[in-house]
C-alpha cells in the first residue's frame, strides 16, 4: 500500500467513526447514518482494492466487488451532502 492510499484509508475510517458517533449522540439523523455507512463502505472498498494490488512492476488486479462497494459508498455520501445542504 502506498502512503497516499494509507492516508485516504485512515481519513475514510475516521470520517465514518465521527459520523457514527454523531448519529448515536445527536438525535439519530438520517444524514449521519448515510454518511457513516457511505464513508465506511468507501474505506472497505479502498482497503480491498489496495490489498489485491501487485508489486510496483506488475499491474494491479482490479476487484469489481471492491469498486462496486466504493461506488455505493460514494452514492450514500452524495445523498448525505444533498440532505445536509437542502434540508431545514
Amino acid at each position: 500500500m502506498k502512503a497516499f492510499s494509507r492516508v485516504i484509508l485512515v481519513l475514510l475510517v475516521l470520517f465514518s467513526a465521527l459520523h457514527a458517533f454523531d448519529f448515536i449522540t445527536n438525535g439519530q439523523k438520517l444524514q449521519s447514518a448515510l454518511a457513516s455507512l457511505g464513508f465506511g463502505l468507501m474505506a472497505y472498498g479502498s482497503w480491498c482494492e489496495e490489498r489485491r494490488g501487485g508489486t510496483d512492476d506488475a499491474p494491479a488486479v482490479r476487484d469489481r466487488r471492491a469498486r462496486g462497494v466504493s461506488m455505493l459508498g460514494m452514492v450514500l455520501v452524495t445523498a448525505y451532502f444533498v440532505l445536509r445542504f437542502t434540508g431545514p
